[in-house]
């Protein structure tokens, strides 16, 4: 590193910005050494940074596919407190595929438009569990909002997984 930095190179401008080709992740020792075998450990600190347990990684599987789909739990938030109360981290466009289904969107973007509220997605048969999108992934909290415009609609799915909350007494 330091003799890149004596030699001050000049960039090769026919080699930069080139796609980098398929990537294995390597594993280094504190020495800089390759390892060929490893064991993943999750480590658990508490708020002081004091180390509290070390235990194998847990596998959380994705709970979204074609047979779990997502679940209305039937629950409405304003959307002016979801916007003070969450952090939205990803959003997803909801389109349609034919003209059943448009009619269904429409009438739902329609009906959230109207109340000014954003309605609570869940998975699971009851919809009480969070979204998981992916292996190991973050557990998210789903808003479905629809904005109508004469016959055109939007329907989005927007995901959390940070609540805004301020201390016990501070005022926002």
């Amino acid at each position: 590193m330091q003799a890149l930095l004596d030699g001050d190179p000049e960039i090769d401008l026919e080699a930069t910005g080139r796609r980098v080709g398929s990537a294995d992740r390597v594993f280094l020792d504190p020495d800089g050494a390759l390892l060929y075998a490893t064991a993943q450990v999750e480590v658990q600190y508490d708020a002081r940074g004091l180390e509290i347990e070390r235990r194998e990684p847990m596998v959380t599987p994705a709970n979204i596919d074609a047979e779990a789909p997502l679940v209305w739990t039937g629950k409405f938030v304003p959307r002016q407190e979801a916007v003070c109360r969450f952090s939205i981290t990803r959003q997803y466009r909801l389109r349609h595929v034919d003209g059943l289904t448009f009619d269904f969107l429409f009438a739902l973007a329609q009906e959230l438009d109207q109340t000014g509220t954003l309605a609570l997605i869940g998975a699971g048969s009851s919809g009480k569990s969070p979204l998981i999108l992916e292996r190991n992934g973050l557990s998210y909290r789903g808003f479905l909002e629809g904005r109508v415009s004469a016959e055109k609609y939007l329907l989005v799915l927007h995901l959390t997984h940070l609540e805004l909350r301020s201390r016990e007494g501070e005022q926002w």
